[in-house]
């Protein structure tokens, strides 16, 4: 009996599904896998026995099983293995805030999240230029931030040759969105070259264009921009409210004690 053509046979497999054991089914797949034309995917051939076994719509399963066996040129044109190398949703979303515009300039923050808003990455970076007044007017971060924050020990602030690796290794071969694209990826460009590192593998992303301003990376990365200025600020008030020993009264201690002696 041709198992592969025999119409009788599928129909019965279909309606009695319920009744095979997981031994049973497991015998089954092993035929079917020996009747796999050459042509076909074998992850395409066994999702048909996989629906054929698990299908509510019996009459689906059957019809596109038995157009596979039967015209199996037509798969041959379009297998599964090829057609989903990259998931359609495997994109990130970055963000970069920097010390200003010009081509001297370089990144202070960098953002990254993945296509549902989860962030994936994000640190800021001591910069070896000074940062423009209109850049400080729009994140609020300055020089003496990243200096105090250093002097306090703050983890997330490093430099850019520090995170270059992760930086590629998030971005390389991945498409990139990104408001201004243009803008964020020059930076990182500007970044990289003012500390003599490769940039060969920007070009290796696909850098698209977004054009929603707020997104996942934008507002989170303020999120955390705003935690480090706001605990900066904290840090100045603080300091502000300690009132320092005058020095002259020190001298006159000082002299009392001599006195004494």
């Amino acid at each position: 009996m041709d198992f592969g053509f025999d119409r009788m046979l599928m129909p019965a497999l279909g309606q009695l599904r319920n009744c095979f054991s997981q031994v049973q089914k497991t015998i089954l797949k092993d035929i079917w896998e020996g009747l796999k034309p050459a042509e076909i995917s074998m992850l395409w051939w066994n999702n048909d026995f996989s629906r054929l076994m698990t299908s509510m719509d019996t009459d689906k399963a059957l019809k596109a099983l038995l157009r596979q066996i039967e015209k199996p040129e037509k798969l041959a044109q379009c297998p599964m293995s090829e057609k989903k190398k990259i998931p359609a949703k495997a994109y990130l979303v970055l963000n970069v805030e920097t010390t200003g515009r010009e081509d001297h300039d370089q990144v202070l923050q960098i953002t990254i999240t993945d296509h549902k808003g989860n962030l994936v990455y994000n640190r800021f970076c001591q910069p070896s230029v000074s940062i423009q007044k209109e850049a400080t007017g729009h994140h609020h971060m300055t020089k003496d931030i990243f200096t105090r924050a250093n002097t306090i020990g703050n983890q997330g602030i490093t430099t850019w040759q520090e995170i270059y690796p992760e930086v590629v290794k998030h971005l390389s071969g991945r498409t990139v969105y990104a408001f201004n694209v243009a803008f964020d990826a020059q930076m990182l460009l500007n970044t990289c070259k003012a500390f003599n590192l490769d940039t060969g593998w920007m070009k290796t992303c696909h850098w698209v264009d977004m054009k929603l301003y707020m997104n996942s990376a934008t507002r989170i990365g303020r999120e955390l921009a705003g935690e480090l200025v706001d605990e900066f600020e904290e840090i100045i008030i603080v300091s502000a409210q300690i009132i320092p020993f005058p020095a002259h009264r020190w001298q006159q201690f000082a002299q009392q004690e001599t006195v004494r002696v």
